[in-house]
């Protein structure tokens, strides 16, 4: 599962674009990442195969735990699995 998790990873120019202000930029970045997610068959697929696990650990760098990407995609596998 790793390998396909790598391919989900935020874009560069997004990240460093949130990055400046993620205080005024997070629900604009929510909403980009996620329809990025949501364009994506690897996403997709990833979730699919994520279906039968029990649990999901999702792993992130980010110093706020109320604003990183690993909630986004959160959201999404719960809504595609």
């Amino acid at each position: 599962f790793f390998s396909s998790a790598l391919l989900m990873t935020v874009p560069t120019e997004l990240r460093q674009w949130f990055h400046e202000d993620p205080e005024a930029r997070w629900d604009a970045f929510a909403a980009m990442y996620r329809k990025e997610l949501e364009a994506s068959e690897t996403a997709k697929n990833f979730a699919a195969e994520l279906r039968p696990c029990d649990t999901i650990t999702l792993l992130y760098a980010a110093k706020s735990p109320d604003r990183n990407h690993a909630l986004i995609l959160q959201r999404f596998l719960a809504d595609y699995s």
